[in-house]
């Protein structure tokens, strides 16, 4: 374990409703963050690929037609968004945590979550931690998680959870 972390926060937008664009974003922040010689670079809550702020803001109809938007620039958790994310991270020797909308499109299951993913700096997936308890409005848009994915996970700086 190392006494002494470079740490960053990823202080990014995302390309908003665009999974392809935010992938393509992401992975030049990751590849920033290796050039700086970070150990941890952590990206904002559901930053793939938008957070629903228009909540009270728009007509029912136009929140309905968002939330599909943001259902459709979900990722899959595991998935190809997230190969691509810890080939990033393997590439660029740089530990992330990453927030994002993940859909669970198991048949009767269709969920969006709130979730972190947490990718080693080898380029393994760790794992994942669904939000518990989305709250007031939240609830609208994401599902609860079970807490069955609640843990800390080993990476070469220490454990790290969310």
């Amino acid at each position: 374990m190392v006494t002494m972390l470079r740490v960053g926060a990823a202080q990014v937008s995302p390309k908003f409703f665009d999974r392809a664009g935010t992938l393509k974003k992401t992975i030049g922040v990751i590849e920033e963050a290796g050039r700086l010689g970070l150990d941890l670079l952590v990206f904002p809550e559901t930053y793939f690929a938008a957070y629903p702020y228009w909540r009270g803001a728009v007509s029912v109809r136009r929140s309905t037609e968002l939330i599909v938007e943001m259902q459709r620039s979900a990722i899959r958790v595991p998935g190809e968004e997230t190969e691509e994310l810890a080939a990033a991270a393997r590439r660029a020797r740089v530990n992330c945590v990453i927030g994002c909308n993940e859909l669970d499109d198991r048949p009767g299951s269709l969920t969006l979550y709130n979730t972190l993913v947490f990718v080693g700096r080898d380029g393994r997936l760790l794992g994942r931690h669904r939000k518990l308890m989305p709250t007031h409005s939240e609830r609208v848009y994401w599902g609860m998680g079970d807490a069955s994915d609640i843990r800390a996970f080993d990476m070469d700086i220490g454990r790290v959870g969310g």
